[in-house]
Formats: structure tokens, C-alpha cells, sequence
């Protein structure tokens, strides 16, 4: 915890604790996350116990998607998570790939069937901590930053 009566400073050092952000996904400095208090570590001791049978219970709700898309025949439309077998995926979020020129019209045909959507990191951030840094541009500014026109995000611990 910080305390202070300067609100400049205050300010500064709630953007700097998001990733540099005032505004969700766009970065004006380079930040760090630190949001966990000791409060939050006390919460998540406990949950800890619950995490193989939610992760589970994701991996199921993730199943279900991949049936319901290939059998609606969108494959050839979107693109659908890949997973090696020989691992265990979270799926905290049930990422799909969609043309650019569609991913508006997508998002609201699932908001109007109750099924919530984000586009996560509009700008990737390994390019706005580039913006904001002053590094030099070098390799990782020739990276296509093609995912955050193209990928839908559900949250599975609801579906």
C-alpha cells in the first residue's frame, strides 16, 4: 500500500500498477501487475483447492465448443483453439480466429444470443511497451500483430 497526498504521484503509481494503463489495453508507460494484496492471496489459498475440478470443468465446457462449431460447419470460417494432447490446457478464456472484417458483426450476433465476447490487448503489448519505452524497434516490431483483429475470447467458467 501507498500513501501519499500528491495526487500526480497517485496517479501515476495507479497507472504504473496496470501494466502502465489508464485505459483498458493501451499503455502510456511502462508498468508492471502487482493488483494482489495480502487479502486477495488469503482468497485464492483457498481456492486453490477448486482449481483441478474448474480447470476440468473448462476443459469440458471447451469440448462442447469445438463439437457445436465443428458441427455447424464453421470450420471453415474461424479458426478453433489448437491444444497438443500430450498437455492440459486452462482455457481461461476459449479463443477463436476470425476474418478481421467479421469480428464486429460476431460479436454482436453473440451478444444478442447472452454469450460474452472481449477482444483482449487491441494493441499486443509487446508493441506498446515498445511505443512507450523508447527500445529500439528491432525484431520484435516485424511480428504480424494480426491476433487482436482476428481472435474472440469467451470466459468458459460461465458456460
Amino acid at each position: 500500500m501507498i500513501i501519499t497526498d500528491d495526487e500526480n504521484l497517485a496517479a501515476r503509481l495507479r497507472t504504473l500498477r496496470v501494466h502502465g494503463s489508464d485505459i483498458k489495453y493501451y499503455y502510456r508507460l511502462l508498468g508492471i501487475n502487482s493488483r494482489l494484496d495480502a487479502l486477495q492471496a488469503a482468497v485464492l489459498r483457498v481456492k486453490l483447492a477448486y482449481l483441478d475440478s474448474w480447470s476440468a470443468a473448462r476443459a469440458r465446457n471447451a469440448e462442447r465448443y469445438e463439437r457445436l462449431f465443428r458441427d455447424s460447419g464453421l470450420e471453415a470460417r474461424i479458426t478453433l483453439p489448437f491444444c497438443r494432447r500430450d498437455v492440459r490446457h486452462i482455457y481461461n478464456q476459449y479463443v477463436i480466429r476470425v476474418p478481421a472484417a467479421e469480428r464486429d458483426a460476431l460479436r454482436e450476433h453473440l451478444r444478442q444470443a447472452g454469450v460474452g465476447t472481449e477482444v483482449y490487448y487491441p494493441l499486443p503489448l509487446h508493441v506498446r511497451v515498445l511505443q512507450v519505452s523508447g527500445l529500439p524497434r528491432g525484431r520484435l516490431s516485424r511480428i504480424r500483430a494480426r491476433g487482436p483483429r482476428n481472435h474472440r475470447a469467451s470466459d468458459l467458467s460461465r458456460t
